[in-house]
């Protein structure tokens, strides 16, 4: 790809993702939206889901997602993991991933578990 038409790829590229402040809540990035409502509206107890069945909700992940375990840490940090507050505001952590299997296990988040 040259300069030109990387340059062409940047401008024609969506804007950027939006960003939602709920009162009492960090700002979230609108493409976790829907991993929150989906984990926040599943019965108690564990939920494991796939890689792809996470697309399937939300869109692609990024290549992060794939190869890097601290990608599923449960940090709120001020904008780096904006992808954590999707399940840790649904009252979920992530108890294990499998980058091999490419598979996620939420459980119900545990007191004093919330890393900032």
């Amino acid at each position: 790809m040259g300069c030109a038409d990387r340059e062409r790829a940047r401008r024609d590229a969506p804007a950027p993702e939006r960003v939602r402040q709920a009162p009492g809540k960090l700002a979230a990035v609108a493409k976790y939206d829907a991993l929150h409502d989906h984990l926040d509206d599943a019965a108690d107890g564990p939920v494991e889901m796939t890689f792809a069945e996470i697309e399937r909700v939300v869109g692609p992940l990024p290549r992060s997602a794939r190869t890097h375990r601290p990608w599923w840490g449960n940090e709120r940090s001020i904008g780096r993991h904006v992808q954590a507050r999707a399940w840790l505001d649904a009252g979920r952590e992530v108890a294990s991933v499998d980058l091999n299997a490419a598979r996620v296990r939420f459980t119900a988040r545990s007191l004093g578990s919330d890393r900032r």
